[in-house]
């Protein structure tokens, strides 16, 4: 589980430095693409699945996390 926090923390930064001191997204933009869909997303696998995408594919993975009702993951990835 603590490899899942600090993944997530890690995702998170990152794309805060490149969306945002970096990039193009303010404040406001940021939470509403990245932080309110990330704290809908409690599986630790899907972050530590996820760990090494780059800032520019959070928003999109955070868009569609591949996640269910249960907040399961709903596609094989195998």
């Amino acid at each position: 589980m603590q490899w899942a926090l600090t993944a997530r923390y890690a995702l998170l930064c990152d794309a805060y430095v490149d969306l945002v001191q970096e990039g193009e997204l303010d404040e406001a933009g940021f939470e509403d693409k990245v932080l309110e869909p990330a704290r809908q997303i409690n599986p630790a696998k899907w972050w530590i699945d996820n760990r090494d995408a780059t800032s520019s594919m959070v928003i999109e993975l955070l868009a569609d996390p591949g996640l269910d009702s249960h907040n399961t993951q709903n596609e094989n990835p195998y």
